[in-house]
C-alpha cells in the first residue's frame, strides 16, 4: 500500500496557507509498516509545553530560521521530540496546511520511517507515544464531529478519532482525516 499512498502524494496539489500572520510550524506523519500493516506514530503532550497541552499531537513544531523548508522542520522536530534519525525517514508527500486557534499555519508531512525503529522521548516535551493501524482510520464511522463553545462564545466544530483510549481531536483529526481523503 506504501507505493499507492506515494502515488496518491505525488499527484496531490496541497493547498497552501495564505496568511502571513501565522507563525508556521510543519509536522510528520510517521508511517510504518509492522508485519504487513501500516500504522501511524501519535505523541501526547505533557502539561509543561506552552501549547495544545496534554493532547495527541503528531511530531512537530515551529519553524525555526536554520530550517529551509517545512520538511525540514517536520524531520527535525521528529528527531528533538521522538529521537527518529532523519536519515531514516522518506518522505512520501505534503498534505493542505491547516490554521490553528493557537495562531500556527501547520504544513503535514508524510513520511514513512523505517521499522523496526527506537524512541527517545523529549520528556520536556511529550508524556509518551503510540501507534494506531491506518486501517482504523480507512473505517470512516471511527470518525465523528464534536463541537465547543471557545472563549469568544463562538461555536467551533472538530473532527474526532477515540481509539482505545486515545481521543485524537482538533487540528491532529483534522490533518488524519485528510491523509486519509487524499490516499483513497
Amino acid at each position: 500500500m506504501v507505493p499507492l499512498i506515494e502515488d496518491r502524494l505525488k499527484n496531490y496539489e496541497k493547498k497552501k496557507g495564505s496568511l502571513q500572520h501565522l507563525r508556521p510550524a510543519s509536522v510528520l506523519l510517521p508511517l510504518y509498516e509492522k508485519e504487513g500493516e501500516l500504522f501511524l506514530l501519535f505523541t501526547r503532550r505533557t502539561e509543561q509545553v506552552e501549547h495544545h497541552k496534554g493532547q495527541i499531537s503528531f511530531p512537530g513544531g515551529m519553524r525555526e530560521p536554520g530550517d529551509p523548508d517545512g520538511a525540514s522542520t517536520a524531520l527535525r522536530e521528529t528527531w528533538e521530540e521522538v529521537g527518529i534519525d532523519p536519515s531514516s525517514v522518506q518522505i512520501l508527500g505534503e498534505l493542505d496546511d491547516l490554521e490553528t486557534v493557537t495562531g500556527f499555519n501547520v504544513s503535514p508531512f508524510v513520511g514513512k520511517i523505517a521499522y523496526p525503529f527506537s524512541v527517545k522521548l523529549c520528556e520536556k516535551e511529550l508524556a509518551g507515544v503510540f501507534s494506531v493501524p491506518l486501517s482504523f482510520f480507512l473505517k470512516t464511522f471511527n470518525c465523528r464531529q464534536e463541537s465547543l463553545l471557545d472563549e469568544d462564545g463562538r461555536k467551533r466544530e472538530f473532527y474526532v478519532f477515540q481509539y482505545e483510549d486515545y481521543r485524537i481531536w482538533g487540528i491532529t483529526a483534522a490533518i488524519t482525516r485528510n491523509f486519509v481523503k487524499v490516499i483513497t
